[in-house]
């Protein structure tokens, strides 16, 4: 959906005034601009997640890690673009943010989803980069081609991974969705990954079979800015139904 309004500035502050204490003060902006009515850029610095709605508390019995639901506004619009089945990009991993910006939109048959952000430095590691971006293009009609990239810098090293996916329709209830990820990181074996998933659908009948190759470094690599629950992996599940 379009901006509300062509572009917005919000800035606020906050202080802290406590006897025989030095004072502490924080200061932030958020502002948005509207390039065109379905392309935006947002931008922010110091951004006020205060008043974001806590996770609810998880009990976890699994070795696998917890997902969970990303609730802050600058991440929030546009997220879906990066929900592929081979998550290369998990907004939670974005810690506490020192500033970023992002832009967002679309423009004739092509969709673009570009995001950087610098979090706030921590005591073991230090302050790191979180740099994504998708481009994604309609072709014939329903169908759509898209490239990703993802990479976290963090101690003068690189994580990420490049990836291309895509959604085709061959016919009216005939298609395919497939994901091919390579990434990098400390290590450079076993670091891709891809799955194919030829279906059919119609009104009364469903019929799909999927492969799933999993490298066995994948996770290794891509868990710095994505979310890969399990890796050295492959998989092959298939359904039919009939109404």
């Amino acid at each position: 959906a379009p901006p509300a309004r062509r572009h917005q500035i919000v800035p606020y502050g906050l202080t802290r005034l406590q006897d025989a204490t030095k004072t502490d003060w924080e200061a932030g902006i958020d502002a948005r601009y509207s390039i065109t009515p379905q392309m935006a850029i947002y931008g922010t610095l110091n951004p006020d997640f205060a008043t974001v709605e806590a996770d609810v508390e998880q009990v976890n019995l699994t070795r696998f890690e917890v997902s969970l639901p990303e609730k802050r506004q600058f991440f929030l619009e546009g997220n879906e673009l990066f929900a592929q089945r081979i998550r290369t990009f998990y907004s939670r991993r974005v810690a506490d943010i020192r500033g970023g910006g992002k832009l967002l939109g679309r423009q004739g048959p092509w969709t673009a989803a570009f995001i950087t952000a610098q979090t706030e430095p921590d005591d073991t590691q230090g302050s790191a980069n979180f740099t994504v971006g998708r481009l994604q293009r309609d072709v014939f009609g329903r169908s759509s081609v898209a490239v990703s990239l993802d990479n976290r810098h963090l101690a003068g090293r690189n994580q990420g991974s490049v990836s291309v996916d895509t959604n085709l329709f061959f016919s009216k209830y005939t298609g395919m969705t497939a994901q091919v990820v390579q990434s990098w990181g400390p290590y450079d074996r076993g670091t891709e990954a891809f799955y194919v998933r030829p279906s059919y659908d119609s009104p009364t009948e469903h019929f799909h079979v999927r492969y799933t190759h999993l490298g066995s470094r994948l996770r290794d690599n891509l868990n710095g800015i994505g979310r890969i629950p399990d890796d050295d992996r492959r998989e092959v599940d298939s359904a039919a139904s009939k109404t």
